[in-house]
C-alpha cells in the first residue's frame, strides 16, 4: 500500500480478520472515523490474483468517484502497464463506459467496483452474479453498513436489498465462497445486533471493534432565535478556520444558504447534495480536494467516506436527527489529527423536522394488512428467481381511487416494515421508468417490488400485527433514541463524550467498551487547565481464522510439546536470527502461516531483516506481531490460527502457560537452546520439553 503503519490497532486487526476469515463468513469492522476502512477494499484487488473481483458498495456518487480515484492510482502503482476499466459505476458515465463495465465484470477483468446500491441489485445484478458463478467475485464490502439500517427503512429501499443480494451471490459462487465486510464507524447494539441476522447467521459474524471517540473536536452547542441565526451562521462562516462544511437537512436549505454566502461576497463556496449532478459532483470533489474552495454548503450526501484531512471547522445551520448522524458530520473535522470546531446552530422549529426524520410514520396494522394482500394477490412469478414474486407498488387500497407517488411510497414503507419483521425478504424494486431496471433513488419512483415469503402466516391478521409491532416499535425506540441524545447534548443536558459513550458502548455477546474523551465542549471549558488522558480500549485479535492444510507438516511427524505446539530449537549465537530466517524460509512451502510473532527484544533488532528473508508470497499473506511481555493475554491465538514464534527473552513462564492450552489449529516456536525452564529451576526449557533442532528439521525439510 505504500503506508509505513496502519492508524491504529484496530486498522490492524480488521486487517488480520479480512485476510484470515473463514470462507463464507462475515466481518463487521466497527472502526472510527478517519482509521482508513476503505483499505479494507482497496486491499483484496493489490495482494490476490489478477481474475478476481471486489464489489464495494458505497452510499454516495462522491464516494464512489473519490474511491475509484484512489484504487486506480494503486493499482496503477502495483501493474503500471494494466489497462483498467472504469472502477466506479455511476449515473454519470457514459453509454460506452457503461458497457465497458459490464464487458469487464463479464469477461473476468474487473478488479473493483464502487457503486451505490441501487446499481448493485438493480442492471449490475446479472454480471455479478455471474461473476459469483464463476468464482471470479469473492470479496463484498459494504462501507458505512449502518445505513442499511437506518436508510433501508424507507429513504433508500436499495439499502435493505443488500442481505438479498450477498445471499444470492454466495448461492452461486459454487467453488469459492463470498467475503462479506461490513465497515461502519458509528454502530449501535441494536444495529449490529441487526446487521448480524440480516447477513449472519450470527455465529458466522465476527465483530472487530475499535472505537475511540474523536480528541481533536472542539464543541460548540448554540441555540438561538430562529430570526437570529443567519447572522450567527454568517459569522461563524467570516470568523472560523477554514476549510469549513456548513450541513444542512434539504437541498433547498442548500441553495439558500449558497445565495447568502456569496450575497456577503464569499466566492470560494459552492454546494453539495443529493440533486447535484455527476458531472458536478466530479468538479466539486476535484476542487474540494485541490483546495480550490474554502467552503461547502452540504447535506448528509456530503461527507460520508470522502477523506480530506485538513477540515477545520463544520458548522450545522439545523438540527441534526441524531446523535449518529451528527457525529457522522462533525467527524468531517479534524481528521489530520489537529483540532477541528464544531459549531451547532439550532432552534426550537428544527425540532419537528428533526424528529419527524427521525422517527418516520409507519403503515398502521390494518392498513399495511389491506395493503399487503392486495399486492401479493396479483403478484407475478418472478422470471430469473423462482423463490421470489413481483408485486404491484401502485396498487390501491379498496377506499382508494387515484394513484399517487404517496401511496407508492406507503407500500415500499410496508414492505420494508413486514421484511423488518421477518414476514418477507425484499429481493428488488424496480420502477416502469427505469429502462435499465435499476432501483429507483427514491421510494416515491418505485412501481414494483419482487419479495420473497418467509413466513407462511403473512396472510393472517394478528399474526401479520404481531410481527409489526415488534418491528415498528424496535424503529421507534431507535429514532427516538438518536433525537433525544442530540437534543440534549445541543441543549447542555448531556455531556457530548457521556451521550456518545452510552450511544456506542455495548456489553453483552459482543463487547464494545468506549472510553470517555472530548477535546472540547462548554463541560470542560470551564477549566481550560484541564488535561485529558485518553487509552483507546484494546482491539481484540481475530478470534476464529480460515484453518489451513497440515499435511506436508504432519507428515514429517515431528515431537510434540502439546497437541498443537512444536518446539524447534535454536543454537543461540551471532547467526541464531539469521537461522531463524532460513528455517522460515525453508517452512514456508510446508506450513502457510497466519502469523509470525516475536519478542520486543528480537523484534528491535532482527525483525526487519527477518521480514525480508520471507518468500513475496508469504509475506502477503501473514501478518507480523510484537509479543508485548505487558499485553500477552490478549494475543492469544484464535481457532485454527497457525502461529510461528520466536521467543529470546529470558523467561518464557507467562507465553508457555498460554501455549499450552493454545486454541491454535498449530503453534511453532523458536527458542534459544540454553532457555531455562519456566518452571524448575535450573533446568533448561529442552530437558523436559519434546523438540526439534534446526538443524535436524532442515534435512527433514530439504532431505
Amino acid at each position: 500500500m505504500g503506508l509505513p503503519t496502519y492508524t491504529g490497532q484496530g486498522q490492524r486487526e480488521a486487517i488480520r480478520a479480512l485476510m484470515h476469515l473463514p470462507q463464507g463468513d462475515v466481518l463487521i469492522a466497527n472502526l472510527p472515523t478517519g482509521s482508513g476502512k476503505s483499505l479494507l477494499a482497496h486491499l483484496p484487488p493489490l495482494v490476490e490474483q489478477e481474475g478476481l473481483m471486489t464489489l464495494a458498495i458505497v452510499p454516495t456518487v462522491a464516494l464512489a468517484i473519490d474511491q475509484a480515484t484512489r484504487m486506480k492510482n494503486l493499482l496503477h502503482k502495483r501493474y503500471p502497464h494494466r489497462e483498467l476499466p472504469p472502477l466506479s459505476f455511476h449515473g454519470g458515465l457514459s453509454e460506452e463506459q457503461r458497457t465497458q463495465v459490464h464487458r469487464s465484470i463479464w469477461q473476468g477483468e474487473q478488479p473493483i467496483l464502487f457503486t451505490s446500491p441501487e446499481y448493485a441489485v438493480g442492471s449490475l445484478r446479472e454480471p455479478l452474479e455471474h461473476a459469483a458463478a464463476q468464482g471470479r467475485l469473492n470479496n463484498v464490502f459494504i462501507d458505512e453498513a449502518h445505513l442499511v439500517i437506518g436508510w433501508g427503512n424507507g429513504f433508500r429501499p436499495a439499502f435493505q436489498l443488500l442481505p438479498a443480494l450477498v445471499r444470492m451471490l454466495r448461492i452461486k459462487a459454487r467453488s469459492r465462497d463470498v467475503r462479506v465486510v461490513l465497515a461502519s464507524a458509528t454502530l449501535t447494539a441494536s444495529t449490529i445486533h441487526d446487521l448480524r441476522h440480516l447477513f449472519g447467521p450470527p455465529v458466522r459474524v465476527h465483530v472487530v471493534s475499535a472505537v475511540h471517540l474523536r480528541p481533536e473536536i472542539r464543541y460548540a452547542p448554540v441555540p438561538c432565535l430562529e430570526e437570529e441565526r443567519p447572522m450567527r451562521v454568517l459569522e461563524a462562516v467570516q470568523l472560523a478556520p477554514r476549510p469549513f462544511i456548513l450541513y444542512v437537512t434539504r437541498p433547498d436549505e442548500a441553495d439558500r444558504w449558497l445565495y447568502r454566502l456569496r450575497a456577503t461576497g464569499l466566492r470560494r463556496v459552492s454546494k453539495f447534495t443529493g440533486e447535484t449532478s455527476s458531472a458536478d459532483r466530479e468538479r466539486l470533489l476535484s476542487q474540494w480536494s485541490a483546495n480550490e474552495l474554502d467552503g461547502m454548503v452540504a447535506t448528509s450526501a456530503f461527507g460520508l467516506g470522502v477523506d480530506k484531512s485538513d477540515v477545520r471547522t463544520v458548522i450545522h445551520a439545523t438540527l441534526p436527527d441524531s446523535l449518529d448522524r451528527y457525529y457522522q458530520e462533525v467527524g468531517r473535522a479534524g481528521r489530520d489529527g489537529r483540532a477541528g470546531a464544531a459549531i451547532l446552530l439550532h432552534t426550537e422549529s428544527d425540532e419537528r423536522q428533526a424528529k419527524g426524520i427521525a422517527v418516520p410514520k409507519l403503515a398502521r396494522d390494518e392498513n399495511a394488512h389491506e395493503r399487503w394482500t392486495g399486492m401479493i394477490d396479483g403478484a407475478q412469478s418472478h422470471d430469473k428467481l423462482p423463490e421470489a414474486s413481483w408485486v404491484d407498488l401502485t396498487r390501491l387500497r379498496t377506499h382508494q381511487h387515484v394513484k399517487s407517488k404517496k401511496s407508492n411510497a406507503w407500500s415500499v414503507r410496508t414492505l420494508t416494515l413486514m421484511a423488518r419483521a421477518g414476514l418477507i425478504e425484499l429481493v428488488a424494486i424496480g420502477s416502469s421508468q427505469s429502462a435499465d431496471q435499476d432501483t429507483p433513488l427514491n421510494i416515491s419512483e418505485a412501481s414494483r417490488a419482487a419479495v420473497r415469503i418467509l413466513d407462511d402466516g403473512h396472510r393472517d391478521l394478528d399474526h401479520f400485527a404481531k410481527a409489526l409491532a415488534c418491528a415498528r416499535e424496535d424503529v421507534r425506540k431507535a429514532g427516538e433514541s438518536g433525537f433525544n441524545a442530540i437534543t440534549d447534548v445541543a441543549y447542555g443536558h448531556l455531556e457530548i463524550s457521556e451521550a456518545l459513550r452510552q450511544m456506542y458502548s455495548i456489553m453483552g455477546a459482543i463487547c464494545v467498551p468506549v472510553s470517555l474523551c472530548c477535546g472540547g465542549c462548554p463541560t470542560h471549558w470551564d477549566d481550560r487547565r484541564q488535561t485529558v488522558f485518553y487509552q483507546a480500549p484494546a482491539t481484540p485479535r481475530l478470534a476464529d481464522f480460515s484453518p489451513r492444510s497440515l499435511d506436508k507438516i504432519d507428515r514429517l511427524a515431528l515431537p510434540r510439546a502439546a497437541p498443537n505446539l512444536i518446539v524447534i530449537s535454536v543454537q543461540r549465537d551471532n547467526k541464531f536470527a539469521e537461522t531463524c530466517a532460513h528455517l522460515l524460509d525453508a517452512l514456508a512451502s510446508t506450513v502457510d502461516f497466519h502469523t509470525v510473532a516475536w519478542d520486543e527484544e528480537f523484534e528491535r533488532v532482527h525483525a526487519k531483516r527477518l521480514i525480508q528473508a520471507l518468500p513475496r508470497h508469504q509475506r502477503l499473506n501473514v501478518l507480523f506481531d510484537t509479543l508485548d511481555l505487558a499485553s500477552l493475554t490478549q494475543m492469544e491465538a484464535g481457532a485454527n490460527e497457525v502461529r510461528a514464534l520466536i521467543w529470546t527473552l529470558p523467561s518464557i513462564a507467562v507465553l508457555w502457560n498460554l501455549l499450552l492450552l493454545s486454541k491454535a489449529q498449530l503453534e511453532l516456536l523458536l527458542v534459544p537452546a540454553d532457555l531455562a525452564h519456566p518452571h524448575h529451576s535450573g533446568r533448561k526449557l529442552l530437558d523436559t520439553t519434546p523438540h526439534v533442532t534446526a538443524i535436524d528439521l532442515f534435512h527433514l525439510l530439504n532431505p
